[in-house]
C-alpha cells in the first residue's frame, strides 16, 4: 500500500513540474511570470538569459500597489516581468540566497535586471506612481540591451 502512495505523489510531482515547465515556455510577451520557489528562481538565474526579475515580500503593501502600475506599463511594452514573492518574514534560506546573488537592497519591493547569471543593474522605488517614468528612462539611459524580451 505505501508504494501505492510513493508512486501515485511521484506521478503528481512530475504532473506539476511538466505544467510549471510548459506555462514558463508559453508566456506571452508583456507579462508577469511567478517564480514561487528558490529553486526556481536560481534556475532562472542560472539560465544565462537576459530578464528582469523583481523581489517582493508577501504582505507588502508597496510590492501591491506596484504591481498594480506595473501590470499596465507590461501590458503596453513588450516585455516580460518575473517576480518572486518572499515570505512574509524571509527565511534564513531566502537571505541566503539574496545576500550571495543580488546587490545589497533596503527594502521591498527590489528590481533587477539580470544577464548571464549576473544582476547588472537594480532598481527601487519609493513611489509607485513613478514606475512608469523611471523604467522608461531606464531603459532609454541603457539602451536597448537592457531590454528584456522574450520572443
Amino acid at each position: 500500500m505505501p508504494n501505492r502512495y510513493k508512486v501515485l505523489a511521484a506521478c503528481i510531482g512530475i504532473i506539476l513540474g511538466i505544467s510549471c515547465i510548459a506555462a514558463s515556455i508559453a508566456h506571452r510577451p508583456g507579462t508577469r511570470l511567478s517564480l514561487s520557489t528558490i529553486e526556481a528562481l536560481d534556475e532562472k538565474m542560472e539560465s544565462n538569459q537576459a530578464f528582469w526579475i523583481q523581489l517582493t515580500k508577501e504582505g507588502c503593501i508597496y510590492c501591491e500597489a506596484l504591481r498594480t502600475v506595473e501590470d499596465q506599463f507590461l501590458s503596453d511594452h513588450d516585455m516580460t516581468l518575473f517576480e518572486y514573492e518572499a515570505s512574509s518574514a524571509p527565511t534564513d534560506k531566502e537571505r541566503a540566497y539574496f545576500d550571495d546573488r543580488f546587490p545589497p537592497f533596503r527594502y521591498f519591493p527590489a528590481l533587477f535586471y539580470v544577464e548571464n547569471g549576473e544582476v547588472i543593474d537594480a532598481m527601487q522605488l519609493s513611489d509607485p506612481t513613478e514606475f512608469e517614468s523611471e523604467m522608461t528612462s531606464w531603459l532609454s539611459e541603457r539602451g536597448t540591451a537592457h531590454e528584456a524580451r522574450n520572443r
